[in-house]
């Protein structure tokens, strides 16, 4: 009795070794996959400008491109610009503004959003999942059901319906 006793602890302090080692593993290949994701080695002093636009000086712009210097001395004169940039968040402030400031925007983007393309690829995956899942084969055209599904655009139902006869005439 007492043997299939020991033969058990020591059963379980094995699998807890493996299992705390496996852990452990698992979260060494995780670090390794963060630190390509993430830019490790970022000076947070010349990136100041994404969050503090209009209240930075020259000397915290210096390191950037001409284009971009220059694009950020336009919108700081912005008074309209500066209170969507109070009232919005700073991702869509950055969004909003890509047409007519290109080169910031961008640049703010890129360390906004590092996972912008990964993130939408696997909502896109997991909705059509969700749509093959719920309707099998009875959908032809993927796309057409896939679009709005991810789109955080809302349909106007009152336009589309205004649109359309609801009697047509014989």
């Amino acid at each position: 009795m007492l043997s299939s006793v020991d033969n058990f602890v020591i059963e379980k302090i094995h699998h807890k070794t493996f299992i705390a080692k496996t852990i452990v593993d698992h979260l060494k290949v995780l670090e390794i996959q963060f630190r390509t994701c993430f830019i490790s080695n970022i000076d947070l002093q010349q990136i100041v400008w994404i969050q503090k636009l209009f209240w930075i000086g020259s000397s915290e712009i210096d390191h950037l491109p001409l284009k971009a210097q220059e694009e950020i001395a336009e919108l700081s004169c912005d008074s309209n610009l500066k209170l969507k940039f109070k009232k919005k968040p700073l991702t869509e402030f950055w969004i909003r503004t890509r047409t007519e400031f290109p080169t910031i925007a961008d640049m703010a983007l890129n360390v906004l959003l590092p996972f912008n393309t990964a993130y939408l690829s696997e909502v896109t995956f997991l909705a059509l999942t969700h749509i093959k899942s719920q309707y099998r084969s009875a959908i032809k055209n993927v796309e057409e059901v896939l679009r709005p599904a991810v789109s955080n655009i809302t349909p106007r139902f009152d336009l589309l319906c205004n649109k359309k006869q609801a009697h047509p005439s014989h």
